[in-house]
């Protein structure tokens, strides 16, 4: 033995002593000094990838592993294959740490092949007996290097272990590569970069092409996934084969580190109208079949709220299937998204999913729900600046020909409600307060004969309408209209078809019962109806008459009201009525 040779000897010796002692890092040291002198040690490598297990360092031992097994194999082996056996059940024990079940079931057949042990058998039939299933978890980051490292762990600490983990780096500015590199050494994953920053969806579409598995969980970087929640996800898919995606409850993380349940409803089957009224499902909370998502034209890379349209998609592949069971954790600081929502940009997005979706029967009610009801967040100087910008779209155009009826803009309100109008079919959901609002800035504007004639325009859709707004106002409209024109016997049918359409629609208040009672009866006197006149006043009186009796304010206002009518009557008609 050369001086050399010793030298390497030693350095092994001293590796393998400081490793039995439980010296792992002294170990590390002794062995990298032995591979720095001979790159070609089989036993510096398998020493090496040993340690490396041992520091929970995975992929890091399986490279090390890899590459003692290849000059194993490189020098011709020999023997009853014990060695060859022995590396390559240490290399599928780093797979399986690594959450890679399949290549973890690889390594070890070989291993079996070679030199069957008890042991290495009892992992084969225990990993063949849990679901065989890859998995793909795609994380896109960008400026979260901090919560990495725990992300990741939470992936890697799945009772599932049959895992491919996709991260891209949409162009970060922070030290992600720096941990990235950290983390590649304990993990096995797919890394992928983009040379300029791309925002959410388009790199979620990049990350989707190297997507493996059959099934695929979008996890935002700074989120946790709990140890169950790819096998209960996996259990809900596999009873319910007809669903394009399982979604489960989640818990907000505090930044005090506390979680808290979230109120996120959970409901299952064909889902599309209910989710399409607004998005109720996170992208940490649900996993999706591979087959699926590529049905679909991909994430939406016009929009922000692209987890709302990608759910919308899936939904035409299949079926939802929710359990009660909390999968993940989402965590809640300063820089989660929904806290610096820029609401130009969160409006102009949510119009680009509900504008996909136009053919849609609920279209115009998501629209008004989205828009008119839920999005009161919207202040008036948005909407200015957004409408003065060129943004096209209904909504705003309605907004601000309010804003500008209040600023006594009556001109340029009716312009503008104008154009919200163009095109609006009778049969949509925001006909009747888009209407409503154009009669009132037609009589606020005194024309009162263009409002009279859109009235008449659009007789034939009064039944249409889904609220007595508009058909209030209308009556209103002609009741003002026959203070100063005479009474036809069409107005005055047209006038009882808008205040019985308020009563039979549900709206059965004091309200239009006293508008039907007292607000018909004039042109009813200008045609000569009394007896007509004189029993709807009676109609009126009687109701509100018992609403007095329990107090009810509007009773005692509506009654006095009713009664002033009734005098108005006799002295108009005399005592011969």
């Amino acid at each position: 033995m050369n001086e050399q040779q010793a030298q390497r000897q030693q350095l092994l010796e001293q590796a393998e002593q400081a490793f039995d002692s439980g010296l792992v890092d002294r170990a590390e040291e002794k062995y990298r000094e032995l591979l720095a002198a001979d790159d070609g040690s089989i036993d510096g490598w398998f020493g090496l990838g040993t340690v490396l297990l041992q520091k929970n360092l995975h992929a890091a031992a399986a490279r090390a592993l890899s590459a003692a097994l290849d000059r194993l194999r490189a020098g011709g082996t020999s023997g009853d294959g014990g060695i060859e056996a022995l590396i390559c059940s240490r290399i599928g024990l780093a797979h399986y740490q690594m959450a890679s079940a399949s290549a973890a079931l690889g390594w070890w057949k070989q291993a079996l092949a070679l030199y069957p042990t008890g042991e290495v058998a009892g992992w084969v039939r225990e990993v063949s007996q849990q679901s065989p299933s890859l998995v793909s978890v795609v994380i896109p980051t960008y400026n979260y290097a901090r919560y990495l490292p725990e992300t990741i762990a939470s992936v890697f600490a799945q009772t599932h272990k049959n895992i491919q983990l996709i991260i891209i780096n949409d162009a970060s500015t922070d030290n992600t590569d720096e941990v990235i590199a950290e983390l590649q050494q304990r993990y096995d994953f797919v890394y992928l970069k983009n040379e300029v920053n791309k925002e959410r969806s388009a790199s979620l579409n990049i990350a989707h092409q190297s997507v493996q598995g059959e099934f695929i969980i979008s996890l935002d970087a700074d989120d946790l996934l709990l140890p169950d929640a790819i096998t209960l996800h996996l259990e809900n898919l596999q009873q319910y084969p007809e669903a394009a995606f399982s979604y489960g409850a989640i818990d907000f993380l505090l930044s005090d580190g506390t979680t808290r349940p979230s109120e996120m409803p959970l409901h299952s089957g064909e889902l599309f109208d209910l989710l399409f009224m607004g998005n109720f499902i996170l992208p940490l909370s649900a996993m999706y079949r591979a087959a699926a998502w590529r049905a679909t034209v991909g994430f939406n890379e016009k929009t922000t709220l692209q987890d709302w349209d990608i759910w919308l998609k899936l939904l035409r592949q299949g079926p939802a299937r929710s359990m009660n069971k909390t999968v993940a954790h989402y965590r809640r600081h300063a820089e989660s998204a929904h806290q610096n929502k820029n609401l130009k940009k969160i409006f102009r997005s949510r119009m680009v999913v509900l504008n996909d979706w136009k053919d849609e029967p609920l279209y115009d009610m998501a629209w008004m729900h989205k828009c008119m009801f839920h999005e009161k967040s919207l202040p008036d100087t948005v909407v200015e600046e957004l409408v003065l910008e060129g943004e096209q779209d209904r909504y705003l155009d309605y907004r601000y020909a309010q804003m500008l009826s209040q600023r006594g803009n009556q001109g340029q309100a009716i312009e503008f409600c104008q154009r919200a109008l163009d095109g609006l079919s009778p049969r949509s959901f925001m006909a009747s307060p888009f209407w409503t609002l154009y009669l009132k800035l037609l009589k606020d504007a005194k024309r009162l004969f263009d409002a009279v004639a859109f009235i008449h325009a659009h007789v034939d859709d009064i039944p249409l309408q889904r609220g007595p707004d508009y058909c209030y106002a209308a009556a209103e409209t002609l009741m003002d209209h026959f203070a100063t024109s005479p009474v036809s016997k069409e107005g005055l049918d047209l006038v009882e078809r808008l205040y019985l359409h308020c009563l039979d629609i549900g709206e059965a208040s004091g309200r239009f019962r006293i508008l039907y009672g007292t607000g018909s009866y004039l042109p009813c006197m200008q045609l000569g109806h009394l007896n007509v006149a004189l029993r709807r006043l009676e109609q009126a009186q009687l109701y509100f008459q018992q609403a007095a009796a329990y107090g009810h304010m509007d009773g005692f206002i509506a009654y006095s009201q009713v009664q002033r009518s009734l005098g108005h009557f006799a002295a108009a008609t005399g005592p011969a009525v």
